[in-house]
């Protein structure tokens, strides 16, 4: 994964990701980015959620 690589090469401390918020079964079902990032990062992984305030029109 590209994500993981970059930390890799440039010696990352932290990864900022942000998370859609899917709900399990589409998760489930399509996979998930943030997920493997966690998986496959060395060090820290900050995931980022939207508020349900920062939607709003």
């Amino acid at each position: 994964m590209a994500t993981v690589r970059q930390e890799q090469e440039h010696d990352c401390d932290l990864i900022v990701i942000g998370k859609h918020g899917r709900g399990a079964l589409e998760e489930f079902l399509l996979g998930s980015v943030t997920n493997t990032v966690i998986a496959a990062s060395a060090g820290n992984v900050l995931i980022a959620t939207r508020s349900e305030a920062a939607s709003a029109p």
